[in-house]
């Protein structure tokens, strides 16, 4: 059961940027000033029901130590789960982390059998996966917090990155003296990542429209070898002296630290792991989205083909 249709919060239209190489010169582009409409969820807060129990696994794909991506969604599901608790409601979750996406749709029917009623995957690699299970089992909900395409039982959020990678954008180019900034992203032909590439680009040029932005894809989504390779590259070929990033963890914060280079942090605070020359970080706020995900599936109150973005305004960055 859902309760009718959602509202999807979708910017009205964004950039692309095609990319045919790991690092080149980004283009001058015009950025579209984006307007969007802002849909919250309204929980309850009080369980409907005292012998009502919701199971809810989580599933993740790197290390919940790996201060970055994972970290932040293994906090959020720390703190929602004491809240939900203290406010009467008879939860518990459970996680698996560092799953390939390979093994994705095991590792979820696995939570099935185990009786877990929602199941978040974090990540846009979970996103095929998520959708054959979903069809598979019509009465367990999921949350895809990338990706993944709305169904009854499937809803889909993710923080609006792009909000904070502007004002990211902007710092790097007060901070730089050499005009050139660097920018390591896992994909570059991924709405999400290719909104945040965009704003930041955007953000330099505001504070700066002399700085030239090189771009670095990896093609994963966590590939520390390569994440190390494509920072010092940036820095050695390109003169880059701040470096921005959009993967799973802190690898290109740490490498640009040890050569005394700016940088700026993607998902959780950077400076726990890579030391004074970080500027600042997008820090995901991932409860408000969970606490009200699994409170509407507690209450049965969980709204059909759900797709939204919260930034700043939902307290989600």
């Amino acid at each position: 059961m859902c309760v009718g249709a959602r509202f999807k919060t979708r910017p009205v239209a964004f950039l692309f940027i095609a990319v045919p190489s790991n690092i080149i010169m980004m283009p001058k582009l015009f950025f579209i000033a984006l307007v969007s409409v802002l849909c919250f969820g309204v929980s309850s807060a009080a369980p409907y029901g005292s012998n009502r129990q919701l199971k809810v696994a989580f599933m993740y794909p790197t290390s919940i130590s790996d201060f970055g991506f994972t970290y932040s969604n293994e906090i959020a599901r720390v703190t929602v789960e004491r809240e939900l608790l203290a406010a009467g409601f008879n939860i518990t979750t459970s996680f698996s982390q560092s799953v390939p996406p390979s093994d994705a749709a095991k590792v979820m029917e696995g939570f099935i059998a185990d009786g877990n009623e929602l199941i978040i995957a974090t990540g846009g690699q979970y996103a095929a996966a998520v959708q054959q299970v979903a069809a598979n089992y019509p009465s367990i909900r999921f949350v895809s917090t990338a990706g993944s395409t709305p169904k009854p039982n499937v809803a889909v959020g993710f923080p609006r990155n792009w909000e904070a990678s502007f004002l990211l954008g902007y710092a790097c180019a007060l901070s730089s003296t050499t005009k050139k900034l660097g920018f390591v992203a896992a994909f570059d032909n991924n709405n999400v990542h290719t909104r945040a590439i965009n704003s930041f680009y955007a953000g330099a040029k505001e504070a700066d429209p002399s700085v030239t932005v090189f771009l670095a894809t990896i093609n994963s989504f966590l590939d520390p070898i390569v994440e190390a390779k494509s920072a010092a590259a940036l820095m050695n070929e390109s003169n880059v002296d701040c470096v921005a990033s959009m993967v799973n963890d802190n690898t290109v914060n740490a490498v640009t630290n040890m050569r005394n280079v700016y940088s700026v942090g993607y998902a959780s605070d950077a400076r726990l792991t890579s030391g004074e020359y970080v500027l600042s970080s997008i820090i995901f706020k991932w409860e408000p989205y969970f606490r009200s995900r699994i409170s509407r599936a507690y209450n049965d109150t969980w709204l059909c083909n759900e797709d939204i973005f919260w930034g700043f305004a939902g307290s989600a960055i």
